[in-house]
């Protein structure tokens, strides 16, 4: 299956939109362009009709994965036009025409050569619409739930409730952690994605009884793991030191050894991958100087990770007894009173269904908290997603748990669906500023207003694709990463300047471009399709785009979509 084509549906419900919102409809536009873009809508809004069994169909059929790969390509050809005749309409603005150094005749479009590129889209549209027959793709004749997203109380990044049947375990660590030893000691938690490893560890980090012995308490997402950057991340987390006043190495280092010198100290290493031995010695070398009782939490999915960094025995991680996932499940779903006892039948054989892992049953509960038809939680509980993950992921447990995500993915708003793809362009464990975040969908025009943003980021929450850092930042749990890069497929690009840069350029309309110092590399990697969209705190050449008016950063996203020489020449 090609999980890009996930994003079909809502591709053209979000061109759909477009099209009825008045926008192109203004008088200054050839009559037979017009008639183009309302005869695409007819025949967008008779396509529509198949796609949810098309989506169903296309987990098993490639030919039907391969009609909605064409059906997709054409509605963000539309879309292209759509944003040209944006851009120009937008272009009378003078303030909008300041924040280019080019001249007005830049933003000139020729209308009669884009309708007869039009009807040349319009045609592969119509040859589109025609394959359905093919393929006997039955038209949709459930009424689906409306795709209205109301505001909700989010979840605490360390919430008790979310360690639900964890209380023995977190109680053995914690007296692991309490009794004394001659040397320091590395408790390794060790488990598959979403079972709740960095819920546990934080529970036991923040309990009162380990405040009360230990200090400093650090905490480290250790994935890089680079003894310099690990350096400076213990700096960091006990507070004495700030990104603008760390030093070099040699005195990073130096001043780590101060603050553990003495001290009982606890560092929990979060999602450790590394395997090299040498570098777990190198950094142990660091950790000197600590009283002989101080203690290392480790978390890892990695079965060789406690066998390299520690010859104590790792706690293994078990999956949720169903009981426990059920109680996870109804407290997300709000399942209470009596009204509630056939969904509370059905969420228990959609529980059994999630096989012991929290973070299934928190995002599937989540979702359902939105949902009170009866009809809806059957269609979950009956989905053929389930069935996929056992025939086609084979023994990898963790694609079983992405599999079963994309049950959350697939029921959320066409909107939030291309809301919640368009994170995958952040780095693996980026802290997602919140407001930026919003402003970024705006400007790519999936949502119009702050507090839809708003909405979407407390149901992101609530389904536990989005946990909570700090105030107004968040980040995405691995596999729920993995789960927005495997929809986006290859539409989606993480580029590093630093190393070699593969990509399918013809796929690509989405780029994040990291580490990017050289306009001539920059050019030369950048996707010929590519709406641009760079690191902000890695590339300072972004900040006047950021700060400009959101009419601004949108025309600036939208033309950086129709050629990368205005990168170059307005921005590097």
């Amino acid at each position: 299956m090609m999980a890009g084509e996930l994003l079909a549906s809502a591709v053209v419900k979000e061109l759909l939109s477009k099209l009825g919102s008045g926008l192109w409809s203004e008088p200054g536009l050839l009559p037979n362009f017009k008639k183009e873009l309302e005869d695409m809508k007819t025949t967008l809004h008779s396509i529509q009709a198949v796609l949810s069994d098309a989506q169903n169909r296309s987990l098993k059929e490639i030919s039907v994965c391969l009609w909605l790969k064409r059906l997709k390509a054409a509605a963000y050809d539309i879309e292209d036009v759509l944003d040209q005749l944006h851009i120009h309409n937008q272009s009378k603005d003078a303030k909008v025409l300041n924040c280019f150094s080019s001249s007005k005749s830049f933003f000139s479009l020729d209308l009669p050569i884009m309708a007869h590129k039009l009807k040349g889209i319009k045609k592969r549209l119509e040859y589109i619409a025609a394959e359905r027959s093919k393929y006997s793709l039955r038209e949709d004749s459930i009424t689906n739930p409306k795709e209205i997203i109301e505001g909700r109380t989010t979840f605490s990044a360390v919430n008790p409730d979310d360690v639900l049947g964890r209380g023995e375990e977190a109680t053995e660590i914690i007296n692991r952690l309490l009794s004394p030893s001659d040397a320091l000691s590395i408790i390794p938690i060790v488990g598959i994605g979403g079972l709740g490893k960095t819920t546990l560890a934080k529970l036991i980090f923040n309990d009162d009884r380990i405040k009360k012995v230990f200090e400093p308490r650090i905490w480290i997402h250790a994935m890089d793991f680079k003894v310099g950057k690990l350096v400076e991340d213990i700096l960091l987390s006990s507070g004495t030191e700030n990104r603008n006043s760390l030093g070099n190495s040699e005195s990073n280092m130096e001043k780590v050894q101060r603050i553990l010198n003495g001290r009982r100290y606890l560092i929990v290493l979060d999602d450790v991958w590394n395997e090299d031995g040498q570098k777990w010695e190198d950094f142990k070398q660091v950790l000197q100087g600590g009283k002989g009782d101080s203690k290392i939490i480790v978390t890892t999915r990695s079965e060789r990770v406690p066998l390299i960094m520690s010859a104590e025995t790792p706690h293994k991680l078990q999956r949720l007894s169903d009981d426990a996932c059920l109680k996870l499940f109804e407290q997300r779903a709000l399942l209470t009173g009596a009204a509630k006892d056939n969904l509370v039948l059905i969420g228990e054989r959609i529980v059994m269904k999630c096989q012991g892992v929290p973070l299934i049953a928190k995002a599937l509960g989540g979702m359902l908290c939105f949902k009170s038809e009866e009809d809806a939680w059957k269609v979950v509980l009956d989905n053929e997603l389930w069935d996929l993950k056992k025939e086609e992921v084979g023994h990898s447990s963790e694609n079983e748990v992405i599999s079963s995500l994309k049950l959350s993915y697939q029921y959320m708003p066409s909107a939030l669906k291309l809301c919640f793809v368009y994170c995958s362009l952040y780095p693996k464990a980026f802290e997602l500023d919140k407001d930026m975040l919003i402003q970024q969908w705006i400007a790519q025009r999936f949502i119009q207003k702050q507090h839809v943003g708003d909405d979407y980021v407390n149901y992101l929450l609530a389904i536990s694709f989005l946990e909570e850092t700090g105030v107004k930042y968040y980040k995405m749990h691995d596999l729920v990463y993995d789960l927005a890069r495997s929809v986006a497929g290859d539409e989606v690009s993480v580029l590093d300047g630093r190393v070699s840069t593969i990509t399918n350029a013809t796929e690509c309309l989405y780029a994040s471009m990291i580490q990017y110092h050289q306009p001539s590399k920059l050019q030369k990697d950048l996707p010929r399709k590519v709406t641009l969209w760079i690191v902000r705190r890695l590339m300072p050449a972004t900040k006047p785009c950021c700060e400009t008016s959101s009419l601004q950063v949108q025309i600036i996203l939208v033309y950086w979509k129709r050629s990368s020489s205005i990168l170059q020449n307005n921005l590097l």
